[in-house]
């Protein structure tokens, strides 16, 4: 059994993905989500037993590894060169994801166990997307059954979402919000925004990926070394997650580093990996007896988010792409800019949405662990 379970982790991802792209539903039915639902399924299947050590072990390491991978793509300061409402656009919606996740976070306090973490995991997701909240999570040390239960409350409620703002979303900010200023077939960044967008790009530089995965092991040793020599102990999962994120960050500071091909593509499989590992921890009736009230803080985080974001940004004159291509950025994170792009028609916003996604990633972890120690010290 412990061969087939390192099978499925090993190899799932790439079948799931293989299936999402041939079918085309990538953007509504992504990997992430079939990872998690077969994990699931897994491990409800009577009959069949998992070994809880080895998938604990594999969404630890794999979650460690992936941040470096993701974050070596970030070009902080080309993000700063973007247009002034991009930035503020996507400021307004994380100071909206972090006032939400607060305010929900003491609504909540003795609804939902541990609260306080929750709070912090949602308050990264709203920055960055999955990758933060499920980074978060290990670095709080919060028990696998929320991480569980947050994910499958984002499916239900991200899911509805996400149909509302890839049909009738762009018509209905148009009622009170500006329209785009700007010419949106314009073929300017169209070079970035094919670098960024290419989906296959992994299996073309080998060396590549093998130079990202040692520089991704490498900063993890370093992180896990600092972190002994700060506290004298190497059971501070939340420095440990600051430090790596930290020292990813200003990897991606050198351009050869970030111009690295198909390290983003393999941090996305090790959260694959990382999704059907945490699924086959779940029990699906735990799922659905004890996460309603995780099902309706994750309802109000998501919506009081986006409503309250919609709401600045009226108030600052935000027209209403900018502000819709933004929220996607931060509360799915860049795989779903594209998609949303591509529905209002506007491909001069694609470049600046990803590249907005992919700072959300850069600071949802800081933002989400100072959420939760912000919640503790006030509990």
């Amino acid at each position: 059994m412990p061969y087939f379970q390192i099978a499925i982790l090993l190899l799932a991802p790439y079948f799931l993905t293989k299936l999402t792209h041939h079918l085309k539903t990538q953007n509504w039915l992504s990997p992430v989500l079939l990872c998690y639902a077969l994990g699931i399924i897994l491990a409800n299947i009577p009959g069949l037993n998992f070994d809880t050590y080895i998938s604990k072990t594999a969404s630890e390491a794999t979650i460690l590894l992936a941040i470096p991978l993701l974050l070596f793509s970030t070009d902080l300061k080309g993000w700063l060169q973007l247009a002034k409402s991009t930035i503020l656009s996507f400021s307004l919606c994380v100071f909206s994801g972090i006032l939400m996740s607060i305010s929900m976070g003491i609504l909540f306090k003795n609804k939902v166990p541990e609260s306080w973490k929750v709070a912090g995991m949602m308050a990264g997701f709203f920055t960055g997307g999955a990758p933060n909240m499920n980074a978060i999570g290990i670095g709080l040390q919060a028990d696998e059954s929320l991480i569980v239960y947050l994910n499958a409350a984002d499916i239900i409620c991200g899911g509805l979402l996400l149909i509302f703002l890839t049909s009738i979303a762009h018509q209905f900010l148009g009622y009170f919000l500006s329209d785009f200023q700007g010419i949106k077939n314009s073929n300017s960044n169209f070079q970035n925004e094919k670098k960024l967008t290419e989906e296959n790009v992994t299996l073309k530089n080998k060396f590549d990926i093998l130079k990202s995965i040692g520089l991704a092991v490498a900063i993890l040793g370093l992180s896990i070394g600092l972190t002994y020599l700060i506290t004298g102990k190497i059971e501070s999962a939340s420095l440990i997650i600051l430090l790596l994120t930290s020292l990813s960050v200003l990897a991606s500071f050198a351009t050869n580093i970030r111009q690295l091909k198909g390290s983003f593509e393999m941090g996305e499989y090790l959260l694959y990996i990382f999704s059907i590992a945490i699924g086959l921890m779940a029990n699906f009736g735990d799922i659905l007896a004890e996460s309603s009230y995780i099902l309706w803080m994750m309802f109000c985080v998501m919506y009081g988010t986006f409503l309250l974001h919609l709401l600045l940004a009226y108030l600052f004159k935000i027209d209403r792409d900018t502000a819709l291509v933004t929220a996607v950025a931060s509360i799915y994170g860049p795989a779903f800019v594209g998609q949303v792009a591509s529905v209002i028609g506007n491909r001069q916003l694609l470049f600046s949405g990803m590249a907005t996604g992919l700072v959300g990633y850069a600071i949802g972890n800081f933002l989400g662990i100072g959420v939760a120690e912000l919640l503790r010290y006030l509990y």
